[in-house]
């Protein structure tokens, strides 16, 4: 859900790593991911207005070249440690006046781990910022998609699991060896791993609060939750779309949304949130001692869209 800043200047900062991007000839490897926390709203609105004049100049000269029609941008994949093509249409496209921009934060799909630009920066930040190493003990609320196969290479000892249904005992495993977890209930004990990864779960979850008490409860003194939601930029406040009333009965305060499901894909999830900065408070409500965003920007990585936010709470 970028925003796309009033002023748009001409691409200088990424001129001589880019440029062959849209000429289609190879990137170099970039160096590593620079990652600004940012607190609030408004040291948001302030890293965007010093850092954030050349963003969408790259992405609208891709959408004005190859308008409605898929096409590949040249970048290097830090899952795959390849330079490739990462792919990019038109599905979820959002419009701007005449204009069509692809969704940059689901596509950009790298062709060897078909991963879009979204689940590349979680694993790239999973490794790069939390410093996790092969020994570490994690935790991620997916089994069975891409970004959990990407990362169980790296860590073995990783545990996935995927919520299966209510009624379900937290920690079971079904006959395709899939783990159920409930994050408002989770099966672990206190202070189990070293860092919990959820990436685009929470805005599933009616209870976010007590979801957010679970995880703090599981992680170590000084482990970290490093999540990603559907993120409004500009908002200070979280907005309920759906939400269960006192008898339990499901209530939509705004036009129901369904999400995609790896596990149910022809049903999707319905999303219960739209989450605003006011998310960073709930976090530290449940008893994180830090709470912050985590934004960034490489489009020599394929990470396009403005400037990306990841989010990060530390027990």
């Amino acid at each position: 859900m970028s925003r796309l800043p009033p002023a748009l200047g001409f691409l200088r900062k990424w001129r001589h790593r880019l440029g062959g991007a849209l000429a289609g000839a190879p990137v170099e490897a970039p160096p590593r991911l620079a990652v600004h926390r940012i607190e609030n709203l408004a040291a948001y609105r302030d890293h965007i207005a010093r850092m954030g004049q050349d963003a969408w100049v790259q992405e609208l000269a891709l959408a004005d070249a190859n308008p409605d029609k898929p096409f590949k941008v040249e970048g290097r994949c830090w899952v795959d440690d390849a330079t490739v093509g990462f792919a990019v249409d038109y599905l979820y496209a959002e419009d701007l006046g005449t204009r069509r921009i692809p969704n940059w934060r689901e596509r950009l799909v790298c062709p060897l781990c078909q991963m879009n630009s979204r689940q590349r920066a979680c694993v790239h930040l999973a490794t790069e910022y939390l410093r996790l190493g092969p020994d570490s003990r994690i935790y991620i609320t997916e089994q069975v998609t891409p970004s959990y196969a990407a990362l169980r290479a790296r860590h073995p000892g990783i545990v996935g699991s995927e919520f299966l249904g209510p009624g379900i005992a937290p920690g079971s495993v079904n006959e395709a060896g899939l783990r159920h977890e409930d994050v408002t209930q989770l099966s672990f004990p206190d202070a189990t791993f070293d860092a919990i990864l959820s990436f685009d779960v929470f805005e599933h979850v009616p209870g976010i609060r007590k979801a957010f008490a679970e995880c703090c409860r599981v992680l170590k003194p000084g482990g970290t939750l490093l999540f990603s939601i559907p993120f409004m930029q500009d908002s200070p406040v979280t907005r309920t779309r759906a939400r269960f009333d006192a008898a339990g009965q499901l209530v939509h305060d705004h036009p129901p949304t369904y999400h995609g499901d790896p596990v149910n894909p022809a049903e999707g999830v319905l999303c219960f949130h739209d989450f605003g900065w006011d998310i960073l408070d709930h976090a530290r409500e449940a008893g994180f001692a830090d709470a912050t965003a985590l934004v960034y920007r490489d489009p020599a990585y394929g990470y396009l869209g403005g400037w990306p936010i990841l989010f990060a709470a530390t027990r």
